[in-house]
């Protein structure tokens, strides 16, 4: 297994040419990331998580390229914004033909906490071979109010409320990432 915190990584496109298990996590940052799947046994992990606040501005594009058959490639980013703060997200898998049996997801699942804040997420596909699993999905909400006044109704104050909410919102990334890697620093703060 190999495990990269790229936050603060000046390299910027990775090509996976070894079989196994490969993750790569990062958090609130601009940047533009290429990850070529280059190996048929290779399984590549990209975690994203994004917190802004203020005037914070975000811009990510991620690319995943498949080149060998039946490797698999995931990449979550997950993000909470308030205030002003921007999050703007642009991601695309591309498999060439020869890239069959490839498993390959793409999700942006984001949730404002304000009506200020802004997130726009535009996740692609580029297939040519046909036997393939391929998924896209972007979410952008606001917290709930029916779940906000559930739990208000159970004693939480509204800041205690959305807060649990939004660890709860996050806590699948927190999960999978340290599955892959129990030592794995996925700490985040409002």
């Amino acid at each position: 297994m190999h495990y990269h915190n790229i936050t603060n990584s000046k390299k910027k496109n990775f090509r996976i040419t070894s079989p196994g298990v490969h993750v790569y996590y990062f958090t609130n940052i601009s940047a533009e990331f290429s990850f070529t799947v280059a190996h048929e046994k290779a399984e590549v992990y990209v975690y994203g998580l994004y917190t802004g606040k203020d005037q914070d501005i975000y811009r990510l594009t991620t690319k995943q390229k498949h080149t060998a058959p039946g490797a698999q490639s995931h990449i979550m980013i997950k993000g909470v914004f308030n205030d002003a703060s921007r999050f703007y997200y642009e991601g695309m898998i591309h498999l060439i033909k020869k890239a069959t049996r490839t498993d390959a997801s793409l999700e942006s699942r984001n949730i404002l906490l304000s009506d200020h804040a802004h997130v726009t997420a535009r996740p692609q596909l580029e297939i040519l071979p046909a036997d393939v699993r391929c998924t896209h999905a972007a979410t952008i909400a606001h917290i709930n109010k029916e779940h906000t006044d559930f739990l208000m109704s159970r004693g939480l104050s509204i800041e205690n409320a959305q807060n649990l909410l939004v660890h709860g919102f996050l806590e699948d990334l927190r999960t999978q990432l340290q599955e892959k890697v129990p030592k794995a620093d996925c700490t985040f703060t409002l």
